[in-house]
């Protein structure tokens, strides 16, 4: 896990004004294809290239282009995404921050807010999932992006809950959550 408390950055894919209030929390694929339809795929790369977001490798054929093939990000990419998230510093307007932050909300306690987004592919035969995402306590903020790759061929019923057990563990060891 990389854990990197408040800093200054970059970059971030597409928030659009017309998320439906749903979209982080339930058929998060149907929607993000659906979405993927109406942004386009060439003004999708346009938005990846602004933002400095992962390879920007969408080549593939297909409605689901980020998350097969070639695209791919690494957790200090997302950890620069998060901050610029946070920070309100990519192209896109504060009504789609406002809109962004909202959905992100996994957990909010009176000591703290988490707000993240869990994501799971697959690539030459691995399981790749990721949590990543950003805790605001009192005037600090934590941002943190945990990668977990497994063998396709290894049965790993917990490996989709993991990512943020093993994520939430360690931010409570540091002191964070509480």
């Amino acid at each position: 896990m990389l854990l990197i408390p408040g800093m200054s950055a970059i970059a971030k894919k597409q928030v659009c004004k017309s998320l439906p209030r749903g979209y982080a929390l339930s058929h998060v694929l149907d929607q993000s294809v659906e979405l993927a339809k109406k942004i386009g795929k060439s003004r999708y790369k346009v938005f990846l290239e602004k933002c400095n977001y992962g390879n920007q490798d969408i080549a593939v054929d297909g409605l689901d282009f980020w998350n097969l093939g070639s695209f791919a990000i690494s957790p200090i990419n997302q950890i620069e995404t998060l901050i610029a998230i946070y920070e309100e510093n990519l192209p896109f307007s504060p009504r789609s921050f406002e809109i962004l932050k909202d959905i992100m909300v996994m957990e909010k306690t009176k000591h703290y807010t988490i707000r993240a987004k869990t994501g799971w592919t697959n690539v030459a035969g691995q399981n790749i999932g990721w949590w990543i995402g950003y805790i605001e306590k009192g005037q600090s903020v934590y941002f943190f992006a945990t990668r977990l790759i497994n063998d396709q061929s290894e049965s790993h019923p917990e490996f989709g809950p993991c990512r943020i057990k093993i994520t939430k563990s360690v931010l409570a060891q540091l002191g964070i959550l509480d």
